[in-house]
């Protein structure tokens, strides 16, 4: 009978300047779902880490096996995946500089999806009732800590007594072994993760909306609610966005702002089934905050439309190897407006784009151009974005949409 192994490439060197690359079996659960690129916790001495899985194939297992596999535990993260190129490019990297496998392959991570397994302290019944007042120094402010505190990860233990973590680690293992304490594992929190956004939607059809305020009248804030959101409505039925949109919606900081109501009021809605409350995943797009109108393409010189005739001509789908081209030109000649192109052209081929600009200084400027351009096809990476930005841009680079500018 054959196992379906993975080899995984891990953070930790485990010989001095390896690259740790460690082998596993795949679980049946989660064979239809592990592949190369994967994001993986696996299992390493006494605790459980992230690895990068590089290539899955079928071993026949062995009758009498020298060394048991250890299973994969699970997926970390199922959006982050670095695709067959990421794989190939992070291996290149590692060998040209020298580098561990595993810091080239973080580079195709979504920004802040690494984390840790951390050590948990938490109290037994015994320690829940235990005297803090006859236990040596240490041991007694970490017991007051917990019984005050409740479950508490280990950095955060440290942070808060101040002392000296071997002897804090120290007392907390004495404690363990009093049985007053006990220990899980938990995961840290990722620093960047999906953003959710509560939104409303009114679901008094407009024939009953009278009778519905009639009801509500001595609750006036719930009336006001009501009221605001049916003029929202009846504000859309007058555009042509309306026929798009079957349930109009509208963020619940909106509504609470225009209305003074509490978070409390819409629940008491939603609970009459007045309201629906719902969550959606917020886009955190650092072009919102861009403000552009869209702009036809210029008529090009006689110099640029050369340039860009041979450019489409070694654009068109081939099975060789497309050609490279440096483009040469002072400052102000035209160079941009072949660029824009190209990438247009690129986006009307169903491919993808990626521009590099050589300071992030250029980077507003540019951004103002191409999104003139290539409306809502701009995905924008670079150091000044917050964590959150760069993991969404990440999702959109990797095919939510089909343009890449950073």
């Amino acid at each position: 009978m054959a196992d379906v192994v993975a080899d995984v490439a891990l953070p930790n060197v485990l010989e001095a300047g390896a690259s740790a690359m460690l082998m596993y079996r795949v679980p049946e659960s989660l064979q239809a779902d592990v592949q190369p690129g994967q994001l993986v916790w696996v299992p390493l001495r006494k605790k459980q880490i992230q690895g990068v899985v590089l290539h899955t194939y079928r071993r026949e297992a062995d009758t009498q096996p020298r060394h048991t596999l250890r299973d994969i535990v699970a997926i970390a993260d199922p959006v982050a995946r670095i695709s067959s190129i990421g794989l190939q490019l992070a291996r290149w990297l590692a060998e040209t500089y020298q580098s561990r496998l595993y810091d080239a392959l973080s580079l195709w991570l979504p920004p802040g999806v690494s984390q840790e397994m951390l050590m948990v302290w938490q109290l037994t019944l015994a320690g829940m009732h235990a005297d803090p007042g006859a236990l040596p120094e240490v041991e007694r402010a970490v017991l007051y800590y917990l019984q005050k505190q409740s479950d508490t990860p280990e950095p955060e233990l440290l942070k808060a007594l101040k002392g000296s973590a071997d002897r804090i680690k120290e007392a907390c293992m004495l404690l363990k072994e009093r049985g007053l304490l006990t220990t899980r594992t938990t995961s840290s929190r990722t620093a960047a993760r999906p953003r959710y956004e509560a939104y409303a939607r009114l679901l008094v059809p407009h024939e009953d909306l009278e009778q519905t305020l009639a009801q509500l009248k001595r609750a006036s804030k719930q009336q006001a609610v009501v009221r605001w959101l049916a003029e929202q409505q009846h504000e859309q039925q007058a555009t042509t966005v309306w026929a798009q949109r079957a349930a109009p919606q509208w963020p619940v900081r909106a509504i609470t702002v225009a209305t003074s109501a509490s978070v409390a009021v819409l629940r008491s809605l939603e609970a009459k089934g007045v309201i629906a409350l719902e969550q959606h995943e917020v886009w955190r797009d650092p072009l919102e905050r861009t403000m552009t109108t869209v702009e036809p393409a210029p008529p090009l010189t006689a110099a640029q439309q050369a340039v860009w005739e041979t450019l489409a001509t070694a654009m068109a789908p081939t099975d060789g190897q497309p050609p490279v081209f440096l483009l040469h030109g002072v400052t102000g000649s035209g160079k941009t407006e072949i660029y824009l192109r190209a990438v247009a052209h690129a986006l009307q081929q169903g491919r993808q784009a990626l521009v590099l600009v050589p300071e992030i200084a250029l980077t507003t400027q540019l951004v103002r151009r191409f999104a003139a351009r290539l409306p809502g096809q701009l995905a924008v990476l670079h150091s000044g974005l917050s964590m959150g930005e760069r993991y969404d841009a990440w999702r959109d680079c990797s095919g939510v949409m089909p343009g890449s500018y950073g």
